[in-house]
């Protein structure tokens, strides 16, 4: 299922017409699409943030790379930590769509990585993706601190 990326004026799943594609807004497919945000893309901090962290442990992960992964990466960074914190469940559902649209061999791949990772949760695996990144995240920023 392709990103719901309604910028180019239609969403090319639902192909349904956007008629503010030049401003910045999020906005959900009728049809099911992603959620993404519109407009130009949060920049992304050279110093990193839980977005950037989430991205290394997925490569790190051998996780495919995906049309929205880094607009949300970046809106993560965006976000700083606490941010991330409050958008825990957003995030945890970025996970899950993308989890579902991945090849299996893929997810058996990214899983079997995961699982070693004394951090990870099966009970609770995109929360404890996230939860991880938040923390790395939050050690990244308590470095560049005076």
């Amino acid at each position: 299922m392709p990103d719901c990326d309604l910028s180019t004026g239609t969403c090319p799943y639902c192909h349904r017409p956007n008629p503010t594609a030049n401003r910045a807004l999020r906005r959900n497919c009728t049809a099911g699409g992603i959620v993404v945000p519109l407009g130009p893309a949060p920049s992304r901090s050279a110093i990193g943030g839980p977005g950037t962290e989430l991205a290394a442990i997925l490569t790190a992960a051998g996780a495919g790379e995906c049309s929205a992964c880094e607009l949300r990466a970046a809106q993560m960074d965006a976000w700083g930590v606490d941010g991330c914190r409050a958008n825990r469940a957003t995030i945890c559902g970025w996970l899950a769509q993308a989890a579902i649209r991945a090849p299996w061999g893929e997810a058996i791949r990214s899983g079997s990585y995961l699982r070693r990772q004394p951090w990870f949760q099966t009970c609770d695996p995109f929360g404890s993706l996230v939860d991880e990144a938040i923390r790395r995240g939050d050690v990244t920023q308590k470095g560049r601190s005076p």
